[in-house]
């Protein structure tokens, strides 16, 4: 289970708002109290969100060393020698999609489910919903796993050593089997 907590309310005092989900929930991640200030722009106070697992599994903490880790080889032009310069962009998707796909973060890459609940097509909550967002998670999971299998094709897993500590990385291994 996926606990997210932030404060409840800029009271300091005031105890932190938590929200559970469950391991394979679809959900949003979003600020539910941006405001338009004076001048038109976004509320400028700062969230401070604590994410963790309950029980602790250690994946969540995988999950971010790799995606990090991916984004700042990205930012520092680091990539597998065989892919060219135009590609590389293609590469760090290709490479957090296969993170995604073993670590529990599916994205919805069309939302239909959401355009045809919102235009009234169906309910929410209804058969055809169900059947919608059935459909719309198997392509999501589809785009993740060929992406994680075109990485795996060139030598690199989800979880890398580089980013992982040794420990951590060591037991990823003895549960998946995973070992680039």
């Amino acid at each position: 289970m996926q606990v997210i907590s932030a404060p409840a309310s800029a009271d300091a005092n005031a105890p932190p708002l938590e929200i559970r989900v469950n391991k394979g929930v679809w959900h949003e991640w979003s600020r539910a109290d941006v405001n338009a200030d004076a001048d038109g722009g976004k509320d400028a106070e700062e969230v401070v969100v604590i994410e963790r697992t309950d029980p602790a599994d250690g994946e969540k903490a995988l999950f971010f060393w790799n995606l990090n880790g991916v984004i700042l080889e990205a930012q520092r032009g680091v990539k597998p020698g065989f892919v060219p310069g135009w590609l590389g962009g293609i590469w760090v998707m290709l490479s957090l999609f296969s993170i995604f796909d073993a670590l529990d973060n599916i994205p919805v890459f069309l939302g239909v489910r959401d355009k045809v609940v919102r235009r009234g097509f169906v309910g929410k909550g209804s058969m055809w919903d169900g059947f919608v967002k059935g459909l719309e998670g198997l392509w999501s999971k589809g785009v993740l796993r060929v992406a994680a299998t075109v990485v795996w094709m060139v030598g690199e897993g989800a979880v890398r050593r580089r980013f992982t500590p040794e420990r951590e990385y060591a037991a990823w291994v003895d549960r998946k089997g995973e070992c680039l």
